[in-house]
């Protein structure tokens, strides 16, 4: 009985550090919310969403997220002052490129999401500008390979989705020299074998999506020189099982998925 007692007073003294960590982070979260109390209500008065992420550590941002359910115009997006690293989805018919327009040159937008706009080419010449973005989604979006073109100078870029836009090997080659893309979608693409050699100019390569494009057996051996490759769909192509099992072979670490039900967007 004895040992039990203390057991339960040392479980208890475990959990009061615990307990005041909590604490202090749940007061620097309020704090930074606070600093950005303009903004959060913006997003708010528009249907928006805001998240707090990050730690007192490295450095919080805001999630800031706007859906078909948003008000969010065009007009809007100049009018918030964005915090360092903000992560901003402005996935909505609503936003075309006068709104994409207002970002340039900002240094403080570290996602963009920009998924089902109404955007063009247009945008792309002021999303190259944004020095700060680590990660850029374009899905079902008018971006073509002339557009692409544009973000060359997105020296930090490493993660980039493309899924369901008109990109072709001409805009993958427009591409190439941004070594630091970690993670490439390109579902439902016009990307073929030719546009496949390319890929070996990303060296951190980790994550690669090309389901539903025009890819073979011909680009089993250009894939495989993809070392650092950890997550590969092919869903939706003409690759052969026995392309997919010599693939398996070179790439022994790399989870190779060759059915949609699995794919992670």
């Amino acid at each position: 009985m004895v040992g039990c007692e203390r057991h339960k007073a040392g479980s208890g003294d475990s959990n009061e550090p615990q307990q005041l960590a909590w604490d202090s982070l749940s007061t620097a979260i309020d704090e930074f919310q606070k600093e950005n109390e303009t903004i959060v209500r913006q997003v708010k008065s528009l249907h928006g969403r805001v998240n707090v992420g990050g730690t007192p550590e490295s450095r919080f941002w805001l999630l800031i997220e706007f859906d078909e359910t948003s008000k969010i115009l065009d007009q809007d997006v100049g009018a918030m002052e964005f915090p360092v690293g903000t992560k901003l989805f402005l996935r909505t018919p609503t936003i075309s490129d006068a709104g994409v327009q207002q970002l340039t040159g900002s240094d403080r937008i570290r996602y963009l999401n920009l998924d089902g706009t109404a955007i063009t080419d247009s945008s792309l010449a002021a999303i190259g500008t944004i020095s700060s973005l680590e990660g850029l989604s374009l899905c079902r979006t008018a971006a073509s390979d002339e557009g692409i073109a544009q973000l060359n100078r997105l020296q930090h870029l490493d993660i980039l989705r493309l899924d369901d836009c008109q990109i072709s090997d001409k805009g993958l080659e427009a591409i190439k020299n941004m070594k630091s893309i970690r993670d490439l979608r390109l579902a439902n693409t016009l990307i073929s074998d030719f546009g496949v050699q390319v890929l070996d100019h990303f060296p951190d390569l980790e994550c690669l999506s090309l389901a539903g494009t025009n890819v073979t057996d011909a680009s089993i051996k250009h894939l495989g020189r993809c070392r650092h490759l950890i997550q590969l769909e092919l869903a939706r192509t003409t690759i052969t099982n026995a392309g997919i099992k010599k693939l398996q072979l070179i790439l022994p670490m790399c989870d190779v998925r060759t059915t949609s039900e699995q794919a992670e967007y």
